[in-house]
């Protein structure tokens, strides 16, 4: 059965800057991506813009092991949210993703 949604999924949410620098800033830094990467059994989608030059860029991913179930998805032309800034490609993709493990 196809998901739907009644609105964008990110529509109405406030982002706590703090916390997402610390997630950015202090946390990830220290985080090895490529640390047990194979013990991931759990569908996994990063969905990024090509123009996201805040955190890890999608080209970056080439150079990490992914786990089986990792799906990288492009939402082209936006920035470090794209969510907000392409929320119809977002959500299709999330959506997509859903189904696909569902």
């Amino acid at each position: 059965m196809a998901h739907v949604l009644p609105m964008p999924i990110w529509q109405d949410i406030n982002f706590d800057d703090d916390m997402i620098n610390h997630l950015f800033e202090a946390l990830l830094p220290n985080y090895n991506f490529n640390a047990n990467v194979e013990k991931i059994d759990t569908p996994i989608i990063t969905v990024g813009g090509e123009l996201d030059y805040d955190s890890i860029p999608l080209k970056i991913w080439d150079y990490y092991q992914k786990p089986l179930n990792f799906n990288l998805v492009s939402c082209k032309k936006v920035g470090h949210w794209p969510h907000i800034e392409a929320p119809d490609i977002f959500d299709a993709e999330v959506l997509k993703w859903a189904d696909k493990i569902n």
